[in-house]
């Protein structure tokens, strides 16, 4: 038996097609009725059916979005000595050096979405506490924001602890890096574009692009990609102090921003899928080791 095999979107074609046609039918027989008709309603009702029914059929005809591979912990920390500005393997132009470095930390080490980042303000950095934080907050229609794609919080609103020296070098940029930028005194957000103006979501983007390009071993770099990263060392970390899996769970949940725990299972699925390459390699490794002469 030959198995037929079309595009998704040649199949959502089709299904349109073919509700399109099944609604006409039952438009015509609506039509041909008498004003007032009992089956007039019931009628409607398998219209509005219809039309679920293959707004879902289309639906589940689309390949799902795949999720962000984490970096592993060797890769990660590659990431870092890389993008260090001393580095001379940093792919960035001097004086975008800081920016970018600080804007590789913060995706990594709190793992926040890529909207998040770009809609920080200066006064979201709350560097002098006790325990220095950084606030993300829900801000949608904002008028002080003039990009044309306004980045969005689509995460709840929370406070995200910074490590001493994370905080620093925070500090560091706002106080020396940033202040320097053109048309930095005129807007309140943190990170902005060499002309003064909030950075976009495509300059983002391009400040990852640039280091695929120059070290190609970062293949797919993207900050979700490190967003997933964090997560998967969230995780591991809370499970190494002790935490059970649902206690690790509800502490991700508040962490990232996320309303319910379904949102955390594909982070969840990554890690695991991590720990059993890991896992897998030791055993094999192991048994290498063990067998006289070696395995061929």
């Amino acid at each position: 038996m030959t198995k037929l095999v079309v595009a998704a979107s040649t199949l959502a074609f089709r299904l349109d097609v073919v509700a399109k046609c099944i609604m006409w039918h039952l438009e015509c027989v609506i039509s041909a009725l008498p004003v007032g008709a009992p089956e007039t309603a019931d009628i409607r009702v398998r219209l509005a059916l219809t039309q679920r029914c293959f707004a879902t059929l289309a639906q589940a005809g689309r390949p799902s979005a795949e999720h962000a591979a984490p970096l592993s912990a060797p890769q990660l920390a590659r990431l870092l000595e890389v993008c260090r500005p001393d580095s001379h393997e940093n792919p960035w132009k001097l004086p975008y050096r800081q920016r970018n470095y600080l804007i590789v930390l913060l995706l990594a080490t709190l793992g926040m979405r890529r909207g998040e980042l770009l809609k920080i303000r200066v006064s979201d950095c709350l560097l002098s506490r006790e325990a220095p934080a950084v606030r993300i907050v829900r801000a949608p229609d904002d008028p002080m924001d003039p990009r044309a794609t306004e980045p969005q919080v689509k995460t709840e609103s929370r406070h995200l602890p910074c490590e001493r020296s994370l905080a620093r070098y925070l500090n560091d940029y706002i106080c020396h890096s940033r202040r320097h930028m053109p048309g930095a005194d005129r807007t309140p957000f943190l990170f902005l574009s060499r002309r003064g103006s909030p950075m976009s979501l495509v300059r983002l983007n391009g400040i990852l692009d640039q280091v695929t390009a120059s070290h190609p071993e970062f293949e797919h770099l993207h900050p979700h990609r490190l967003r997933s990263t964090c997560a998967t060392e969230f995780r591991a970390t809370g499970l190494a102090n002790g935490l059970d899996d649902e206690r690790v769970t509800r502490n991700m949940m508040y962490f990232f921003g996320w309303r319910s725990a379904d949102s955390v299972r594909p982070y969840i699925d990554a890690a695991i899928r991590m720990e059993s390459y890991e896992i897998g390699l030791s055993y094999q490794s192991a048994l290498f080791a063990r067998a006289p002469g070696g395995l061929s």
